[in-house]
Order: structure tokens, then C-alpha cells, then sequence
């Protein structure tokens, strides 16, 4: 198989090895410090590119629109703190906000000299309870979804598997839920589609759900592995 190259103003990354990527600096800009890149993520209307680089410690943006055929432009620099050993996720807007994982979710505005943002998550209803981010990613529309299963300190039998969606339209340095929706505890999820469709597995199934209309559909069903309840 031959090998493809994307060029990123003067920086050659080969995208069939993302992990272990090196990457040949042609010029004087040299974003990660000609460090290896570990992650690459585009924004859901292809606006906006990411690159992440764990031996920096930085994430640096790239503008995608209006380039030259195989060349991005540099745009925008994120240290991360270096005590953190590495990030699990990562994901950006096409207006360029920001959210990532080392420690605990984080959001940055690079449009507003990486003005943090928090969310209103209202945890009220679930203080006896532990948050973990499994999940989270933006939809065309900007807004940011994000997927958590809430677990009792108390008891095991007490879980909760949450979808949030919040606009990414910042007040007060916060991004505000709009809707809130609970995943039967049946369910798992397997991702998140940027058009707002859920993929949720059950019972040798597989499900699409339809955030907007909350219509679901059976996508497969593996029958030879079906699991028989008696009642």
C-alpha cells in the first residue's frame, strides 16, 4: 500500500501512522517542537483540525478552510500542563472551541486567548453519586454533547447513563445544558455521530436513536448469540 502524506505548512505527517508519527520541519514554524503527534481530530464541518502531541504537552490548531491543495495553515498553540501524563480525548468546534480529558474535562475558547469554559452541569440530583466522562464530541450545529455514567458511593445497584447537550454559546464563561436524556440501563453506548444519532447496543443488537426525535431504529441483530429471558 502506498503511503499519504498531508502536508501542514511545511510539516509532512504521515496519516496511515498517526500514533507514532514523525513529522519533518521544512520551515521556521515549528508547532510541537518537531515532537511526534499523538492525536489528529477535525471539527464536524471539516473547518477546523487539531493536532495533539503528548511529549510537548500542547495541542495546536490548523485552519482547513480556504487552503491550498494538501497545506493547512498554522493557527493557534495549547500547553497543557506537563504534570498531566497524557489526554484521552479530544475533540474541537468549527468556531474553534475546545474539549479534552487529562485529570477532568476541560474546555478552552482558542477564539478568546483560551478563555476556560465550565459547564453548568447540575449535579443536584446525584450528590451521593460518582461522574465519569466516557464520551463527548460536537454535532454540526456546534453544540457539545457529552455521555456520563453517574455511579452511588453508596450502592452498586445505582447507576445512570446520561446524555447532556449544551450550547456552546458562552455566558458567563459556561456552556448551558439544553436537554437531557437518560440511557436505559440495558443500553451501552458506542458513539456518537456529529448529526445527532446515538448508537446504543442490547441484547446482541444494535440500535440508532435519533436524539432530535427520539426515534429508534434496529440496525442488527446477531441471533445466533441472542440471549433468552424467562420469566
Amino acid at each position: 500500500m502506498s503511503e499519504t502524506f498531508v502536508k501542514i505548512d511545511g510539516i509532512n505527517i504521515d496519516i496511515n501512522n498517526v500514533d507514532n508519527n514523525k513529522i519533518d520541519i521544512d520551515n521556521d514554524i515549528k508547532p510541537h517542537k518537531n515532537k511526534p503527534i499523538t492525536k489528529i481530530e477535525v471539527s464536524p464541518n471539516e473547518k477546523y483540525l487539531v493536532t495533539y502531541s503528548q511529549d510537548d504537552h500542547s495541542i495546536v490548531g490548523w485552519n482547513i478552510e480556504d487552503i491550498d491543495e494538501g497545506r493547512l495553515n498554522f493557527d493557534h498553540t495549547v500547553k497543557i500542563n506537563p504534570k498531566f501524563k497524557s489526554i484521552d480525548r479530544i475533540c474541537v468546534s468549527d468556531d474553534k472551541k475546545l474539549a479534552f480529558i487529562y485529570n477532568d474535562l476541560n474546555g478552552l475558547d482558542m477564539n478568546n486567548d483560551n478563555q476556560v469554559i465550565e459547564l453548568n452541569l447540575d449535579n443536584s440530583d446525584f450528590e451521593d453519586f460518582r461522574v465519569s466522562y466516557r464520551y463527548f464530541t460536537f454535532n454540526l450545529k456546534g453544540e457539545f454533547i457529552l455521555y456520563n455514567k453517574i455511579n452511588s458511593d453508596i450502592t452498586a445497584y445505582k447507576k445512570h447513563k446520561i446524555i447532556w447537550i449544551y450550547s456552546t454559546q458562552t455566558k458567563n464563561n459556561k456552556w448551558m445544558c439544553k436537554r437531557i436524556y437518560e440511557i436505559p440501563k440495558d443500553f451501552e453506548l458506542i458513539g456518537i455521530s456529529k448529526n445527532d444519532k446515538l448508537y446504543l447496543f442490547s441484547n446482541n443488537s444494535i440500535y440508532e436513536w435519533n436524539i432530535l426525535n427520539e426515534e429508534n431504529i434496529r440496525m442488527f441483530k446477531n441471533e445466533e448469540n441472542e440471549v433468552i429471558k424467562h420469566c
